[in-house]
């Protein structure tokens, strides 16, 4: 089977899917393993072509093995979230770390400048 411009229009592909495979197949192309994992690496949606395009028992097949597939994605999502969270707060403790390092290293070169000297701290009511 041969995709085209023309088929997809005919199906009422999206215009923006329409112009990705105007741009990576001019002339069209087969459906073929290759093409199809370009087409997934272009972000188009392969979930319309199987719907449209595999005859209703592999649509069936298809829809089954995708929705394990889809479980396992979620699964490892929410694994990277977790982890994302843990990594975030990690940095956020270690980033407060190191403000109240520079504050300290800051205030104790502000002590050291004023010493002996009657200056007003901002915010002291002074």
């Amino acid at each position: 089977m041969e995709i085209t411009v023309d088929l997809l229009r005919r199906h009422r592909a999206y215009p923006n899917e329409i112009a990705i495979v105007a741009a990576e197949w001019p002339e069209g192309c087969e459906v073929s393993e290759a093409n199809l994992l370009r087409a997934g690496e272009l972000g188009l949606n392969l979930d319309w072509f199987a719907d449209l395009f595999l005859p209703p028992l592999l649509r069936a097949a298809y829809q089954r093995q995708d929705r394990v597939l889809l479980i396992e994605y979620d699964r490892q999502v929410a694994a990277f979230g977790a982890e994302h969270e843990r990594q975030k707060a990690t940095l956020w403790a270690e980033t407060r770390r190191l403000e109240a390092a520079l504050i300290w290293k800051l205030w104790s070169q502000a002590e050291t400048q004023i010493e002996g000297k009657e200056t007003a701290w901002p915010g002291d009511g002074n």
